[in-house]
């Protein structure tokens, strides 16, 4: 494992070793691919049930978003999507910045 790997979260030092990053560039196969979606889709499952827990779980029971209005439902999606899209943009810098 790289010095690089070690300042990562556990969660992503995990995918880092997974085939489909392994084998990026030499070929992955599509059952690569397929498995690392399942992979993130299970870190992504994990977040709920851990951290989201105690996010998106609602004190009396359920979840949080059963008793928010589609305005205030519409309103954290557009901001998470904002999010995702700058994460996005700084992802771009880091690897075209590594290709020159």
């Amino acid at each position: 494992m790289t010095a690089e790997q070690l300042r990562l979260p556990i969660e992503a030092q995990l995918l880092a070793q997974h085939p489909a990053v392994l084998r990026h560039g030499a070929g992955m196969t599509s059952t690569d691919l397929a498995s690392f979606i399942e992979s993130i889709s299970d870190f992504a499952k994990s977040r709920v049930l851990d951290i989201g827990a105690q996010q998106y779980a609602a004190p009396e029971g359920g979840q949080r978003f059963e008793d928010q209005a589609p305005e205030e439902l519409v309103q954290a999606f557009v901001e998470e999507i904002a999010d995702a899209i700058n994460y996005l943009a700084m992802l771009a810098i880091k690897v075209l910045a590594a290709r020159r």
